[in-house]
């Protein structure tokens, strides 16, 4: 496999031979061009666009029945009609995007990449991530990470973690996994669930 077949890394190829990486916010650092807060349209578009095929894609509560859900109503789960996960694969590649309810329709949250190819390196891939994304804020657990550097599952905003030739992942051998997770958006939608649904409670009427 050659890399100029695999999209994410040769994007990042192109990126370090043009110029050296600049320091941004990880709000707007993206993979394949999928950034935090996307809509499930756009991520389809592009994840198609980079040569991905659709593999899966995991249905969810709506924000309308989140909220009745909150609120103890019944809601089946045949009938959802939001989306929890879409995930895409191209030859040595895999792309996995969670998704949260919002107002607005499901965001994504959390993109995670997985590169399990031949052809490329871990240390090549390393260089390439770095090319793209600049040096890192931090090492957690051996794992490189911008943005928000504190443990997993404490962070309360936005961080792209990289994990270095892991062990497994995504079911393979991975040669590199990258994840770019917005904890501030699961928070935001956990917030707007349960003040829609304690608003809803509150303008219900006696229905006799």
């Amino acid at each position: 496999m050659k890399l100029a077949l695999l999209p994410f890394l040769a994007l990042l190829a192109v990126i370090a031979l043009a110029s050296p990486a600049v320091a941004a916010d990880v709000r707007d650092f993206d993979i394949l061009g999928i950034r935090l807060g996307m809509t499930v349209t756009e991520v389809e578009v592009l994840a198609a666009a980079s040569g991905f095929e659709k593999i899966k894609r995991s249905a969810a509560p709506s924000f309308d029945q989140a909220v009745a859900i909150e609120n103890r109503e019944p809601v089946n789960w045949q009938d959802y009609k939001g989306v929890q996960l879409l995930k895409f694969e191209n030859d040595g590649e895999s792309v996995q995007v969670f998704f949260v309810a919002t107002p607005t329709g499901a965001r994504a949250a959390r993109v995670s990449y997985g590169f399990y190819g031949s052809g490329v390196t871990s240390e090549q891939m390393t260089a390439q991530v770095l090319a793209k994304y600049g040096e890192p804020d931090g090492m957690v657990g051996g794992y490189r990470v911008w943005g928000d550097t504190a443990l997993p599952f404490t962070r309360t905003k936005a961080s792209l973690e990289y994990n270095h030739k892991p062990a497994g992942g995504f079911g393979r051998n991975n040669i590199g996994v990258l994840t770019l997770s917005g904890p501030e958006l699961q928070a935001e939608s956990k917030a707007a669930i349960t003040t829609a649904a304690a608003k809803r409670t509150t303008d219900k009427k006696p229905s006799f």
